[in-house]
């Protein structure tokens, strides 16, 4: 093991304890809060929404060199999902499909081993609205949790947070939670 990964795994763990006393905490000092976290879909059935979103995309599209290329960027990603845990990126040109292949990567990977919940990292704000707002369209509003700075203001820069998704952002107890 790599010093850095040892690092990360010891904040990781200590994070998952501080964060599970809190969650221990609120169920019992505040149920109503802890009852707003509520039980989502599973991964296979994410999956399998996933997958008839990309059944209906695949039959409408019409023949083409770059839907010939996506399609290959789909079929990689789906062999690549049973490869072991860690941390992965993809690189595919704009245009070529990278964020349903990705997803398709993700969802088939976490059903593989096991995984209850997925979190994507996406840099810059406006790549990260746009991608959450295709993950709702596939998944659902209760599904997809979009976390960055420019989703808690209004208008006049207040932060404005709901009650689920101020929950949703303390901490990734929610089962299945998808956070872009």
């Amino acid at each position: 093991m790599e010093p850095q990964d040892f690092n990360h795994l010891v904040r990781t763990l200590h994070s998952y304890l501080v964060d599970a006393d809190y969650l221990d905490t609120e169920r019992f000092m505040s149920p109503e809060s802890f009852s707003l976290r509520g039980e989502g879909p599973t991964m296979a059935q994410l999956a399998e929404r996933l997958r008839r979103h990309m059944d209906s995309l695949t039959a409408s599209a019409r023949p083409s060199p770059v839907n010939t290329f996506r399609a290959s960027i789909l079929d990689a990603c789906r062999k690549a999902a049973s490869m072991p845990q860690g941390f992965y990126s993809l690189t595919v040109p704009t245009g070529g499909g990278k964020t349903l292949a990705s997803v398709s990567w993700v969802l088939a990977h976490a059903v593989a081993h096991g995984l209850r919940r997925v979190i994507i990292a996406i840099p810059y704000t406006s790549i990260t609205a746009q991608t959450a707002k295709i993950f709702r369209d596939i998944f659902g509003d209760e599904n997809v949790l979009e976390h960055h700075r420019a989703t808690a203001a209004d208008d006049d820069g207040r932060e404005q947070v709901d009650d689920v998704n101020g929950l949703l952002t303390e901490n990734v107890e929610l089962e299945e939670l998808m956070m872009v």
